[in-house]
């Protein structure tokens, strides 16, 4: 059995660094600064993440560094330039801020995703409201079995009562 170190770094932690120090690449920012903000995110120190990149994950990443020096641009991006699949750890693709119909290209598939999104919802919505009936009306037979076993044995009772009078015999 292998002893992990507790400050070991898992691999969802790489793969948050190699974003972060991507994105900050491709947006003209420091390494430094990605690894301050790493170290944050994380809570490591940025010493701690600049290490972890310089001796093992850059090397994963070498094309992937070239790609975003070569498309360095001056806006800030709110979402990650790039996106890294945890499992490989390798760059599936990288946006870019480019033409207008890049842009529409991009808003149509983000309506689209909203659609398809708020159809799910609905789905989710109308599962719940049937699961809710069905609950319902198992509480009701749940009920109306309790009252005929009840019932049932009250007949019961009753029925032996009645075998127990004298002049009823068994015949």
């Amino acid at each position: 059995m292998s002893v992990v170190r507790q400050d070991a770094w898992s691999q969802e932690e790489d793969v948050v660094l190699a974003e972060v120090v991507l994105t900050h690449i491709q947006e003209g920012k420091t390494q430094l600064q990605a690894f301050e903000e790493v170290g944050k995110r994380l809570g490591r120190t940025s010493a701690a993440c600049g290490f972890r990149w310089n001796a093992s994950i850059r090397k994963q990443y070498a094309k992937a560094i070239q790609k975003a020096k070569a498309n360095k641009t001056p806006l800030k991006h709110e979402k990650p330039l790039y996106t890294v699949e945890s499992n490989e750890r390798k760059v599936l693709s990288s946006q870019t801020v480019g033409s207008m119909e890049d842009v529409i290209r991009f808003l149509q598939q983000m309506q689209q995703t909203e659609h398809a999104s708020g159809q799910l919802e609905r789905e989710i919505e109308r599962e719940r409201s049937e699961k809710q009936a069905l609950l319902t009306r198992l509480q009701n037979a749940e009920q109306k079995l309790a009252r005929v076993e009840e019932d049932y044995q009250t007949f019961l009772a009753l029925l032996d009562k009645a075998r127990s009078l004298p002049g009823m015999s068994n015949k």
